[in-house]
């Protein structure tokens, strides 16, 4: 059997090197002709109509969509991709690149026809420090002027706190002579310490000196002094807290809370006090809480001159005491009886005013709308119609005296003073209004003479209850009192 015949070892036909040179030109065409085509594809690469060709340095251009782009074959997919990202990314490099903007503001154009306002920054700054009209540092700021005007109250009252205020006399008006001579300060002097051993002394009353002539017009005060239940009922219309700083922005009275000797108490919700203790004259209010309280109904402080009125009672010369000119320790609750704190407002009817007003000396001393000045007498707006006292003060005037003084400073044309922000267990207050003429007068068969108005008036002691029901409110006071613009204290 004889051998295949396989050729020579190593040898090689002639036929076979020319199929190697056909596929090494095949290849070597192929490769150029796929990336050229890529390069066309992505547009590295144009042909211009020249036949040039010319290598692209910009983007790559954006297929118009009426273009349809044909894709490449299946065979070449992953070199053409390889290809696209290479390009991509080279042309991303080789872009400038641009800081991001805010695309909100490049968009939408903002308003400026108003101009932004500041924003202020509140800051727990302490208060600055209260100075004259000169720059100068005080303990006091300057007050302002009596003649401010004053936004006549017209409040709608609770029925709980108007049936509990009080009654009003009706005070005639007049001249008569406010003040007292120097003589009778000296004489109140002796007796204040012979026969009552205190430790007055004449400088004491010396701001009661010069006597001046003084015209008030016709007004009404209340028959009593304010009381605690009043008061108490008074704060529980204002509501929970309002005694701290709910009396033109001021404090209006102490509690126990802050004062134990105080007669009211409060339980964060609502005001009160003992039932023994609702009709005795309210104590420890400031000059503050006495205004706010008869601004609330309707009414108002009366002024120094108004108030010595009603405790001298009618004429040219009144009493040094409510009821005379003599000194009677059975019509008044003073410290020469021992007996300590104030009591009920219509206690002591024998010491009733010839107007019919109680307790105008002694029980608890009562604030008064002026402010003071220890040579006010010896100016002369002094005198005249209707004197409201000086026109800038730190302190308020107050008058009748109190359970805790001698009968020296109960006298009615005595003058004592304490800062408005103040609260003595022996200060309260009363309240005044105009009085207003009624429009009608009902028939009556009086005959009576003496009636307000006629020349006939003489010293006829009226009753408490002389005037019954609700007195008229006045609409506007001729007299209007201040409103001061105090900063508030740190209490």
């Amino acid at each position: 059997m004889g051998r295949a015949n396989y050729g020579k070892v190593g040898g090689r036909r002639s036929g076979a090197a020319f199929q190697w040179i056909v596929i090494g030109g095949v290849l070597g065409f192929s490769c150029p002709a796929i990336i050229g085509l890529t390069l066309l594809i992505l547009g590295v690469v144009t042909i211009n109509p020249s036949g040039t060709t010319a290598i692209s340095t910009n983007t790559p251009s954006v297929i118009p969509t009426n273009v349809v782009a044909v894709e490449p074959t299946a065979d070449i997919q992953a070199t053409v991709n390889a290809g696209i990202a290479l390009a991509l990314e080279q042309t991303r490099v080789a872009q400038p690149q641009v800081t991001p903007t805010n695309t909100l503001s490049s968009v939408v154009a903002v308003p400026t026809s108003t101009p932004q306002q500041p924003v202020a920054v509140v800051t727990d700054q302490p208060l600055p420090t209260a100075t004259t009209s000169t720059g100068g540092d005080v303990s006091q700021p300057v007050q302002p002027q009596n003649n401010t005007p004053l936004v006549t109250l017209t409040p709608s009252i609770p029925e709980f706190l108007s049936s509990l205020i009080s009654p009003m006399a009706l005070i005639e008006g007049g001249t008569f002579n406010m003040g007292t001579t120097a003589q009778e300060v000296r004489q109140a002097e002796q007796e204040c310490v012979t026969r009552d051993g205190g430790a007055c002394t004449s400088q004491m009353g010396e701001d009661s000196v010069p006597p001046h002539a003084v015209t008030v017009s016709t007004f009404q005060i209340e028959t009593t002094e304010v009381s605690n239940q009043q008061f108490v009922a008074f704060l529980n219309y204002l509501g929970p807290n309002s005694h701290r700083r709910g009396c033109l922005g001021q404090p209006c009275i102490e509690t126990t809370a802050e004062d134990e000797n105080s007669f009211i108490t409060f339980d964060s919700q609502n005001y009160d006090t003992s039932v023994v203790l609702r009709q005795n004259a309210v104590v420890g209010v400031t000059w503050y809480g006495a205004l706010a309280y008869c601004q609330t109904i309707g009414r108002r402080l009366p002024t120094e001159a108004e108030w010595e009125r009603a405790a001298r009672g009618p004429g040219v010369d009144g009493f040094l005491y409510p009821w005379g000119n003599t000194w009677d320790e059975t019509r008044a609750r003073t410290r020469n009886l021992g007996q300590i704190g104030a009591i009920e407002v219509l206690s002591y009817p024998s010491g009733v005013s010839l107007f019919g007003v109680l307790n105008m000396a002694g029980n608890a001393a009562e604030w008064v709308n002026d402010w003071y000045s220890a040579n006010y007498y010896n100016l002369p707006e002094a005198s005249g119609l209707n004197p409201q006292g000086p026109a800038v003060g730190t302190d308020r005037v107050v008058r009748g005296g109190s359970w805790d003084t001698r009968p020296f400073f109960v006298r009615t044309v005595h003058r004592q003073h304490f800062r408005p922000e103040e609260t003595k267990n022996d200060v309260g207050f009363r309240c005044a209004a105009d009085y207003v003429p009624p429009t009608t007068t009902a028939p009556t068969t009086n005959t009576n003479t003496n009636t307000l108005g006629s020349p006939n008036v003489g010293p006829i002691i009226p009753t408490p209850t002389a005037i019954t029901g609700q007195p008229i409110m006045p609409t506007q006071a001729a007299n209007p009192t201040p409103l001061p613009v105090v900063p508030p204290t740190n209490n």
